[in-house]
């Protein structure tokens, strides 16, 4: 699928079926990973891929608001960096997940992400809880957690946002004569 369709397709989903993800589809998410462009070449992101019915219920709990559907995901992938490596390793797992999110939809699987980096649980933050539960070394840093599964519900396609197309294709800094 190009693109275009793939970003027509593409939605947050919070609701999954009931269904494990076939290992051969695991396989096609993780394989585009090794695709990814990175700062400088440098790639400073790991990838934990999270099946374990457990887990996804104490990761749902790891922030205030936006995981709880967690819980009932067959699966999701955590996105870690080394910042030490690189400082554009927000940017690097931004773009993980974006081409993790395009992956899955091509394989007819839903996404959301989940933004851990910056959030709050209680009194501790997200990251600290997520690195705790699994058992992520110090040194790196949790951007956020994909939840992966077949969706539980047809509507898939999102309406387009509202631009205001001049904005785009218009050159507002045009040269003037001084």
């Amino acid at each position: 699928m190009d693109l275009y369709n793939l970003a027509k397709k593409r939605r947050s989903v919070r609701s999954f079926e009931d269904k494990i993800i076939e290992p051969g589809k695991i396989g096609q998410l993780i394989n585009v990973l090794q695709f990814l462009p990175s700062s400088r070449s440098i790639f400073p992101l790991e990838f934990i891929v999270v099946v374990e019915k457990e887990l996804l219920k104490q990761l749902a709990e790891s922030k205030d608001h936006g995981a709880s559907f967690l819980k009932d995901a067959p699966a999701a992938v955590v996105i870690i960096a080394d910042e030490e490596k690189s400082d554009a390793w927000v940017e690097d797992a931004s773009i993980a997940a974006t081409f993790l999110m395009f992956q899955a939809v091509d394989l007819d699987l839903g996404t959301c992400w989940i933004q851990i980096r910056e959030r709050q649980r209680a009194t501790k933050s997200s990251e600290e809880i997520v690195k705790e539960i699994l058992n992520i070394p110090e040194k790196y840093r949790v951007e956020a957690i994909i939840a992966l599964g077949y969706p539980n519900y047809k509507n898939l396609s999102p309406k387009p946002k509202s631009f205001n197309l001049n904005k785009i294709f218009h050159n507002q800094f045009k040269k003037t004569d001084d």
